[in-house]
C-alpha cells in the first residue's frame, strides 16, 4: 500500500472533518468548534503562515484514500504566551474558535515576512489526524510518524522558528 503526502486542498476539508468527528479523543476536545472548522480554514486559506498536509493511501488502480490531515502554522507571540499560561487549553479548538470569530492567532503574510527576517516565528500544530482504520494499525502509525516529522520539518525549513508547540 503506497502512501504519499501532499499539500492539503479545499476538497480535503470534508473528509478531514469526518475523520475528526469520528476521533474518540479529539472530537470531544473540539466539541462544538468542529462546526466552525470549515469557516476557520477558509478564513486563513490565503495565509502563507498556515500549511496543511494530507496523507493518502494509493490503490493499485490509482485511486487515493485520505488517511490523515496535519495543519501547522505560525502564530503571534501573544498567543504563544497564552498557550504557556494557566488556565491551559487545547490549542486546536481555541485556534478554531478565535479564527472563526475573526481573531485568528496566525500571523498575516506581512508579519510572517518581517518576523522571519528579524526575531523568528512561533509554530503550532492546529490539527493532526489519522483516520480510524490507520490509527488501529501499529505499523501504519510507524509509517506515518517518521515521514510526517520530515514533512513538517520541510514545511518549516525556510523559516526561523523560535518556539514550536
Amino acid at each position: 500500500m503506497p502512501l504519499r503526502y501532499r499539500p492539503m486542498r479545499p476538497e480535503d476539508v470534508p473528509k478531514g472533518l469526518h475523520i475528526l468527528a469520528e476521533h474518540p479523543i479529539l472530537a470531544p476536545r473540539f466539541g462544538q468548534t468542529i462546526n466552525d472548522l470549515v469557516e476557520a480554514l477558509a478564513a486563513v486559506s490565503g495565509f502563507d503562515s498556515v500549511r496543511g498536509v494530507t496523507l493518502e493511501e494509493i490503490a493499485s488502480n490509482g485511486q487515493s484514500n485520505l488517511l490523515g490531515v496535519h495543519i501547522i502554522g505560525f502564530v503571534t507571540d501573544e498567543f504563544i504566551a497564552r498557550v504557556k499560561t494557566a488556565p491551559y487549553f487545547w490549542i486546536g479548538p481555541e485556534v478554531t474558535r478565535l479564527t472563526s470569530e475573526g481573531k485568528t492567532p496566525f500571523v498575516d503574510n506581512a508579519t510572517l515576512r518581517k518576523a522571519n527576517s528579524m526575531e523568528g516565528l512561533n509554530a503550532i500544530t492546529w490539527l493532526s489526524l489519522l483516520a480510524l482504520p490507520a490509527r488501529r494499525l501499529f505499523e501504519m502509525q510507524q509509517l506515518v510518524i517518521g515521514p510526517l516529522d520530515v514533512v513538517v520539518s520541510k514545511a518549516h525549513v525556510l523559516f526561523m522558528t523560535k518556539e514550536s508547540s
